[in-house]
């Protein structure tokens, strides 16, 4: 569950217009590592991190089993390639078929590269290294899982498509070795840290960075974020999470814990991403110019983007997430529309905000139904039509709202014991609660079906559910009201 958006300050007023501890060993030659070979229990792969001291890490990777040819589950962004430089007998990173892999001469059981870390965001996935002014960095554990394949043309026939991937996943595991004092979940570690994961990773937190706790919160918040932006922070963060305890009907188990870093002033506009990892952890990243006199949009964006997030903390306290892939609009789609509704609740956002945010998710949606049903596509387009989707569902709904769909669906997920966390019962929910018919008939279209006119189906989808709107000569909405 991650965002990363870039926008001109320009474009942003144009559209608002419209509305376990050792000593870590001495790092040796970057192209050969000391170490015996250490593979941690229960995994089929392992990477070991050293920090070389000198803004660069090595990585060795260890395999239960020698290996012919791997390639990286999470490949957004082709950074690799770049940043990634490959030790004696090791190959180089490659591109093959949408996937980062490497591809051996002869089965191998190690491989060792040299690191420097990718700071930037990846559109549709978490940073590899969040970079904080002080120096310290939050490495993402995730980046390292491989998957096994028999040769680079098995590869490229999966034709960037993980789903077509036929293998057994197995348990990566990742050991940390520095100097430096780091943080995962919670506790703090000098020397070394291990951690396990399959499909998700973590954050470890490197550096001094000092904790703080605010109200609602524990983490990192970095020291050179805008005063503008972290002396209001605690208390921006109590009128979201408190809206969200009242709108869900329960409250967190524990605070939230916050990883905030800044990346300067050193370009134009502003841009910003985040995501949650595990059940309470969200990460978030700034900057920008714009940030210097923080106005009132930007600050509803930065807002919105933690209320986006929260919601998935809430979503998440009751029961698993659903799957990626052709699913994700279920999450990605209600926290877009919960975003919006906090803001309003809470008197953050005003009218003009939510109209700026229909428009969006038009645009944003039917550009990407021209590319076929939603259910059939990856990527963005999930958060903008999950967001009509069910803006269109509560409306219909005369007396029940987006949390009561939420909580509906959660229910019949713990009826059927976890299975079926999909589209198909997601569209059952909607009908068992009343959706009217010719609603539900808009939704399951942008579901299943290819549309001729997607903008002007998503439109009709809305005004069947009983949204009244007006347009202007650009065919933007100008005003609308709910029953």
């Amino acid at each position: 569950m991650s965002i990363s958006i870039r926008l001109s300050f320009a474009s942003l007023i144009a559209g608002l217009a419209l509305a376990a501890c050792a000593p870590s060993p001495s790092p040796n030659d970057a192209g050969e590592s000391s170490l015996p070979m250490r593979l941690l229990d229960d995994t089929v792969v392992t990477a070991e991190l050293r920090d070389l001291n000198d803004g660069s890490w090595a990585v060795d990777y260890f395999f239960a089993e020698p290996q012919k040819a791997m390639f990286f589950s999470r490949s957004l962004g082709d950074y690799r390639t770049s940043t990634w430089a490959p030790q004696e007998g090791s190959p180089g990173i490659e591109r093959i078929g949408g996937f980062d892999a490497m591809v051996f001469d002869a089965p191998t059981s190690e491989a060792s590269y040299v690191i420097s870390p990718y700071t930037g965001d990846i559109m549709g996935d978490y940073s590899p290294w969040l970079a904080f002014s002080d120096g310290s960095l939050a490495l993402y554990t995730g980046q390292f899982e491989l998957l096994g394949a028999a040769t680079g043309d098995e590869i490229l026939a999966l034709e960037g498509n993980l789903g077509a991937w036929e293998g057994e996943q197995g348990t990566l595991g990742v050991r940390v070795l520095t100097d430096q004092p780091m943080l995962l979940d919670g506790s703090m570690y000098t020397g070394e840290v291990e951690t396990w994961t399959r499909g998700e990773g973590d954050y470890v937190m490197i550096g001094d960075t000092p904790l703080e706790e605010g109200e609602s919160y524990i983490g990192v918040i970095d020291d050179a974020l805008p005063a503008q932006i972290a002396d209001s922070l605690d208390a921006d963060l109590n009128g979201i999470f408190g809206g969200y305890e009242e709108a869900f009907g329960y409250t967190l188990p524990e605070k939230v814990t916050l990883y905030f870093a800044f990346g300067g002033f050193d370009h134009p506009g502003f841009s910003f991403s985040g995501s949650v990892i595990g059940s309470n952890l969200i990460v978030m990243n700034v900057s920008g110019e714009v940030l210097r006199d923080y106005p009132s949009a930007i600050r509803e964006h930065i807002l919105w983007f933690f209320a986006h997030e929260g919601a998935h903390v809430f979503q998440g306290v009751e029961g698993a997430m659903p799957g990626l892939g052709g699913d994700s609009w279920i999450h990605e789609g209600s926290a877009n529309t919960m975003a919006t509704q906090i803001l309003m609740r809470t008197g953050v956002a005003g009218p003009s905000y939510q109209l700026s945010e229909l428009n969006r998710a038009l645009d944003e949606c039917a550009a990407g139904l021209a590319e076929g049903p939603l259910t059939s596509l990856a990527g963005q387009v999930h958060y903008a039509c999950g967001d009509l989707i069910f803006t269109m569902a509560a409306t219909s709904l005369e007396h029940s709202d987006v949390y009561d769909i939420w909580r509906a669906f959660q229910a019949a997920v713990a009826e059927n014991e976890g299975e079926g966390f999909d589209t198909a019962l997601v569209v059952s929910v909607f009908e068992e609660m009343g959706v009217k018919p010719d609603t539900l008939e808009a939704i399951e279209a942008v579901l299943y079906e290819p549309l001729s006119d997607p903008r002007a189906e998503l439109v009709a989808g809305l005004v069947t559910s009983g949204l009244t709107h007006h347009f202007n000569d650009a065919g933007q909405v100008t005003d609308f009201q709910t029953p």
